[in-house]
């Protein structure tokens, strides 16, 4: 299938690549903060000591509704910009929800133990020593799958054809040009010897990607791009090599000998 080499930025829904990324607990942690935000900013705007608080509220709860909403079918949490002023725009609004809006009075913050913090800290710590080897195998894998996405082999131009090589961008001289007769069987020998360097040039490219995928499914086994894209090449080679064989029969014919 020939989207197996097809990349991919992102998702194409916030919370999809939110999820994709850091799993279940990410996207638990995601609801929960959106949860507690939101719930905040609700229960702020009927609490609200003015009109103006209660206005700043209702703006930013607006705001953060619709950022939501978009976020569903568009990824928008990868623009540094739309993060940091979300940011700024949910401080605001969490603010203008407190009872002290309005005066110079410090709000008072929920209070939370030293030991919690340090708590925290370790658990974090710990958290992301356990993550550390797995997103090291995905980085070494992605290494060796984009190896094999630059995989490239060297054109094998025609010098029989009365032309200088054309890849460094030379101009075709349009002076008369020797006459060469060719006979049929010349054009069949010329074909069969094109057909040649074409599968040696594809059996070369095959070759070259095969060890740069084995070794991303080695790093980082349940690759599912890898192991199809794996074994798109093997099956190639396998015809490949089929066809230059003393018996060329096609996989088809072979498996229905096989069951037969």
């Amino acid at each position: 299938a020939d989207f197996a080499l097809s990349e991919m930025t992102h998702a194409e829904s916030s919370y999809l690549q939110v999820a994709l990324e850091t799993g279940l607990l990410g996207a638990a942690v995601l609801a929960l903060a959106l949860i507690t935000v939101v719930g905040r900013l609700l229960w702020g705007y009927f609490r609200a000591a003015s009109d103006g608080a209660r206005m700043v509220t209702a703006a930013v709860v607006s705001a953060a509704a619709g950022a939501l909403i978009h976020a569903v079918v568009d990824f928008i949490w990868y623009v540094p910009a739309i993060v940091v002023s979300s940011l700024v725009l949910l401080v605001v609004g969490l603010k203008s929800s407190s009872k002290n809006f309005n005066s110079e009075t410090i709000s008072v913050g929920i209070r939370f133990p030293r030991a919690g913090w340090a708590l925290l800290t370790v658990l974090g710590m710990t958290a992301l020593i356990r993550v550390q080897p797995e997103l090291w195998s995905r980085i070494e894998a992605e290494q060796h799958w984009y190896d094999f996405l630059r995989t490239r082999v060297p054109l094998v131009y025609d010098t029989n054809d009365g032309y200088e090589d054309l890849a460094a961008g030379e101009v075709v001289s349009l002076e008369v040009q020797q006459v060469s007769y060719t006979t049929e069987a010349d054009v069949k020998a010329q074909k069969k010897e094109q057909q040649r360097r074409t599968a040696e040039a594809e059996l070369r490219y095959t070759r070259l990607c095969i060890p740069h995928l084995q070794a991303s499914l080695k790093a980082r086994p349940d690759q599912h791009r890898v192991q199809l894209a794996l074994a798109e090449q093997l099956l190639r080679l396998f015809e490949l090599l089929q066809e230059n064989s003393d018996n060329p029969m096609p996989l088809n014919m072979i498996r229905d000998a096989a069951k037969a």
